[in-house]
């Protein structure tokens, strides 16, 4: 049974997963706005964005630093962040159409 050195970076990746889904279900959400029920869920969960992004980010760092530690050979692979930016800014660029079709004030998606 592995110690607890060597589940912390299982911990991680299992958390990392778990924000990753999260952000790509809001992703998935964005493609269906049209629909006032998927657009209610989107605009809660869209509130969570930027902690979601951050922690998911940070996690990932943390899971190479600790993968690092039990395996001197491990290679850190950081490509994820790409992806992570790309899911990021397809979901931001809804919150910006939706700002310029609506009058100066009003949140569209708040």
């Amino acid at each position: 049974m592995p110690g607890v050195e060597e589940r912390q970076p299982m911990i991680l990746t299992a958390k990392k997963q778990a924000l990753f889904c999260s952000l790509q279900r809001l992703y998935n959400l964005s493609k269906k706005v049209n629909d006032a029920a998927h657009r209610k869920i989107f605009e809660i969960l869209y509130r969570s964005l930027e902690e979601t992004r951050q922690k998911l980010l940070e996690t990932v760092e943390m899971e190479s630093d600790k993968n690092l530690e039990v395996d001197e050979k491990f290679v850190p692979n950081f490509a994820i962040y790409q992806t992570i930016d790309d899911i990021y800014c397809n979901i931001k660029k809804l919150q910006i159409s939706c700002e310029l079709i609506h009058p100066p004030g009003s949140m569209c998606l708040s």
